[in-house]
């Protein structure tokens, strides 16, 4: 299969691979799974972009596909409709089949979650013409997956089959040509967990996994890889139809037997697909263009498309916009950050469409755009909108997110004396409104050290953030005082600038190792940033 495996932190496609055993240098031989029969995976389907994206998809009606949101996006700009194609009915890529259909597609939504480390790496597609209108044998030769009960957790036990298809990478073809399939064992979430812990080089503390199913229980020697990202992982009914467990998320850069792959857990998303899926058919909807939870707002509806004239829109109004979207809040931003982006999205369709002016009033809490607030057409007391007017939004669940992805700490004792040396490394994850803050000017850092009778120093250290890499590195020396031995633990603690007493505000992290319950450091951490006490201390540690 041709698809990628992910590299972490990184956009990829995958497919399955297999590593022959005996092979002991250069590049590892990947060869395909085992090829597919024609039409059994009826509900398979090809997603592909404008810019040559190729991931896999599958039914989930016959006018909705289901994927991963990665392969919708690129650098954090969402694909618009027509930049985005499905093939259905496809297994020899190579070759034309009387039951193979290129569709069009008229909306796109990711889960309004989808973020950092491929979290809720879920997306729909929904088609422009459902397939029933476009082969009369559709129900023959195309057959939606199934979606698993509510009490089908039996699905997801260590060591239960699934299958994943495919059309992704192998060492002799690029994509390969005939769909793949691969039956594989589904893997423990934690030990797949601690393998991701240590192939990220992060402690992953922040990371959810509620809505991973992991496969590859090692050794094996046979895994999806680059090109099959998107595609399913099903197990098949008596009754010839499948049932859709998960979809191929991301997985490592190379194939090896101890690798695990990541797949998206359809069950944790259940609710989720049924209200969209319910919504496939609607006339009309909101769409932002220019990112992935910001843009340009374009309203369709059965007349057509068209901008919203920002010029008569307040905090209410974008509420519900947002909340229709499937986000709980919003704020307004400027049309031209979005617009005048390289390549954006929004500066190619802008052009092509009018700016309505409408008069909308919502009330407070409104929960849907067009059912809940009131919409007028131009009238004459509204002056016109012109271009630069376009309302655009910038849409999000939570007005603060902030972690501390990963703290290093390394110690070196001058020889013959008692004076430690020592490098921290600090990686911070601070948004506000989804948005990233400047670590330099928004940020407080400090290097703390944590006694075991309670007491908390802030470190004399040279601190230096890093934006780029949202970090900060600490170089600090210091006596100590019992044979060369800490005899406490050190910790990185950020807050947002000015609000270090605040908790919701803050983040920090003990070194790994650290011998302090962690009930007991968070009162202790608790009770000096309440104090107010930020004076370095060049005491011994």
């Amino acid at each position: 299969m041709r698809g990628t495996l992910l590299t972490v932190l990184a956009m990829l496609q995958l497919g399955v691979a297999q590593r022959l055993p005996g092979i002991q240098s250069g590049r590892p031989r990947i060869l395909n799974g085992e090829d597919a029969l024609p039409s059994e995976f009826p509900f398979m389907v090809l997603v592909e972009t404008s810019d040559g994206w190729i991931c896999g998809g599958s039914l989930l009606s016959l006018r909705t596909v289901v994927t991963a949101a990665h392969c919708l996006q690129s650098k954090g700009v969402q694909y618009l409709p027509s930049q985005v194609t499905v093939t259905v009915g496809d297994h020899n890529r190579n070759l034309p089949e009387f039951t193979e259909i290129q569709v069009g597609v008229e909306r796109v939504i990711s889960h309004p979650e989808y973020g950092y480390f491929f979290a809720n790496d879920i997306a729909l597609v929904v088609l422009e013409t459902s397939l029933d209108l476009l082969n009369p044998a559709a129900s023959f030769f195309y057959n939606p997956l199934l979606l698993p009960d509510l009490s089908g957790d039996e699905l997801y036990a260590e060591g239960a089959s699934v299958t994943v298809t495919g059309w992704g990478e192998t060492e002799v073809e690029d994509t390969a040509t005939i769909l793949q399939k691969l039956v594989t064992p589904v893997a423990s979430t934690d030990d797949c967990l601690e393998y991701w812990k240590q192939e990220a080089n992060m402690e992953l503390d922040f990371l959810s996994t509620d809505g991973w199913v992991c496969t590859g229980k090692p050794p094996t020697t046979a895994h999806a890889y680059f090109g099959d990202s998107g595609g399913p992982l099903v197990v098949g009914n008596v009754d010839g139809t499948h049932t859709l467990v998960g979809i191929v998320s991301f997985g490592p850069g190379r194939p090896e037997p101890e690798m695990y792959v990541v797949n998206t857990k359809v069950l944790h998303y259940l609710d989720w697909i049924k209200s969209n899926l319910e919504g496939e058919g609607e006339e009309t909807w909101l769409q932002l263009v220019g990112g992935d939870k910001e843009g340009v707002v374009v309203e369709n509806t059965g007349s057509g498309s068209g901008l919203i004239c920002g010029d008569q829109i307040g905090l209410a109004e974008v509420g519900a916009i947002c909340r229709t979207l499937g986000f709980s809040q919003g704020t307004r931003i400027f049309p031209d950050d979005v617009i005048r982006r390289r390549n954006s999205p929004a500066s190619q369709l802008i052009t092509t469409l009018s700016i309505d002016t409408v008069a909308v009033m919502c009330p407070e809490e409104a929960g849907d755009y067009f059912k809940d607030c009131d919409r007028k057409p131009v009238s004459s007391f509204l002056p016109p909108c012109f271009k630069g007017e376009e309302l655009a939004v910038r849409c999000f669940n939570r007005q603060w997110v902030h972690s501390i992805v990963m703290f290093t700490v390394k110690t070196k004792y001058r020889e013959g004396g008692s004076t430690v040396r020592g490098k921290t490394s600090c990686s911070v994850q601070f948004l506000k409104n989804d948005e990233s803050v400047d670590i330099k000017t928004d940020l407080d850092f400090y290097l703390i050290y944590l006694r075991g009778n309670g007491q908390v120093q802030v470190v004399d250290a040279s601190v230096r953030p890093k934006v780029k890499s949202n970090s900060f590195k600490t170089k600090f020396e210091s006596s100590v005082t019992t044979e060369k031995q800490l005899s406490g633990c050190l910790a990185c603690f950020v807050s947002v600038k000015g609000m270090s007493d605040k908790p919701e505000l803050r983040a920090y992290k003990i070194q790994s190792g650290c011998r302090f319950e962690t009930e007991r450091v968070e009162e202790w951490v608790d009770s000096w940033a309440k104090s107010g006490d930020r004076k370095p201390t060049r005491e011994p540690l």
